[in-house]
């Protein structure tokens, strides 16, 4: 695994552009804005307006430099060094979805409420992508499901994210289509769960107990 400047240009340009965002709408906005909100988008929290800022770039670089290097101190290292390229590709998805969110948050701080829609669909797109390269990743401990029983082997790992691959996906696109629909937010959450409950918990889980019984691990 090496780093390289031509695999940087997405996060880098996301960083610019909220740079040149912040840049131009700072002086314009209220010197507190919103930072929480209540299910209904009623604002209950508020910040100086340079606290938001520094956080929101915290949060970026700080997820920028764990995601790109922590694969450098992953036990599996060996193993993921040729499948390094589609770690960053989730990680340039994430980064991609806190520039949306920032955005949001931006519009938020001149509308005083929060777009529930707009977070339904950045939620189930983030979900529609990463479910759709789920199914390619290799056994790590940092992305994907990582539970003791895709961990503790390969073919739990690679058919769990299969189905954990699709159920996402599938969500996220619900998600994205109930959003757009302005279906509350809390409501198209629900969808959530049995993807989380199947392929986090009860999948993996039978995989584990069937290959146990069978000598297989």
């Amino acid at each position: 695994m090496k780093w390289s400047l031509k695999r940087e240009i997405f996060p880098f340009t996301i960083l610019l552009i909220m740079a040149c965002v912040s840049i131009y709408y700072y002086p314009s906005l209220p010197d507190k804005v919103p930072i929480h909100f209540d299910v209904k988008s009623n604002i209950n929290g508020w910040a100086e307006k340079n606290i938001f800022f520094l956080t929101q770039f915290g949060i970026m670089l700080g997820s920028y430099f764990l995601i790109t290097f922590i694969p450098f101190m992953d036990p599996f290292r060996k193993k993921i060094e040729s499948k390094y390229g589609l770690l960053l590709l989730f990680r340039d998805i994430i980064i991609g979805f806190f520039g949306f969110i920032f955005g949001i948050g931006i519009l938020a701080a001149f509308e005083g409420s929060i777009r529930q829609d707009l977070l339904g669909v950045g939620l189930g797109l983030l979900l529609f992508l990463t479910g759709n390269y789920m199914p390619k990743l290799p056994r790590n401990c940092f992305f994907g499901i990582k539970t003791p029983w895709t961990l503790s082997s390969e073919v739990i790992w690679r058919k769990t994210h299969i189905v954990g691959g699709w159920l996402f996906a599938v969500s996220g696109a619900v998600i994205v289509v109930l959003s757009l629909l302005k279906v509350p937010l809390i409501v198209t959450l629900f969808v959530l769960l049995p993807a989380i409950l199947v392929s986090g918990l009860l999948y993996p889980l039978y995989l584990f107990k069937k290959l146990q019984k069978t000598n297989e691990l």
